[in-house]
């Protein structure tokens, strides 16, 4: 993941106003990136960054406005993109507390769309489907002391944060993933997906589902 810098994005508190900016006839726009506002189902399948993280909150932002309490089903086949995008996203899918939000990992949940993928309420994923966690990374420039050591110390601090929504969300502890992710790539497909409570279930070929 790239730590790029992005705007913040809406209040929550501000959906019924959005009602009045947003055409809520027009969803159009919406399925072109994804987003099917009437069934409440988003594809994210592809980077993330502000403009991905933009549309989807709007998305999710009128499907409240429409329904607050039914189910919204967000399906992930992502390899990552910009970290505060991800986490941003994150985070505003956390307080979407009226209604239960499922999501499925349907290719590779990878970096930041394995942050995306956490801040499901029920998570799933296919047999033969993959995460990949990793720590950010940076494309910094600038002279030493005024530039990249700030740098580093701000991807020290959001490596922490990945660490601690990981360890939220599964079986090990914030201490174990700092250990974990610092320095590889790492993989888990379904059999250890489980094990680790990175995933509620998986659904099997047959349309069986294995807790």
């Amino acid at each position: 993941m790239k730590r790029l810098i992005t705007e913040s994005e809406s209040n929550p508190e501000n959906w019924r106003q959005l009602n009045k900016k947003l055409n809520t006839d027009n969803t159009d726009k919406f399925l072109e990136h994804g987003i099917d506002i009437e069934n409440r189902i988003i594809h994210l399948f592809q980077d993330i960054d502000a403009e991905t993280c933009g549309i989807v909150v709007k998305g999710l932002q009128l499907m409240i406005i429409k329904n607050r309490e039914k189910d919204i089903d967000i399906y992930v086949n992502s390899f990552g993109g910009c970290a505060y995008s991800a986490i941003g996203l994150y985070n505003f899918i956390r307080t979407l507390k009226t209604c239960n939000i499922n999501t499925y990992n349907i290719g590779c949940a990878m970096s930041g769309g394995s942050i995306v993928f956490m801040a499901g309420d029920s998570r799933y994923m296919y047999e033969n489907t993959v995460f990949m966690f990793h720590s950010v990374s940076s494309q910094a420039e600038g002279k030493v002391y005024l530039d990249l050591i700030e740098e580093a110390e701000e991807c020290k601090r959001i490596h922490q944060d990945l660490c601690k929504i990981y360890s939220k969300h599964t079986n090990k502890s914030q201490k174990q993933w700092d250990n974990l992710i610092k320095y590889k790539n790492v993989y888990y497909r379904a059999e250890n997906a489980i094990k680790l409570g990175i995933v509620h279930k998986v659904i099997l070929d047959n349309d069986d589902i294995k807790d």
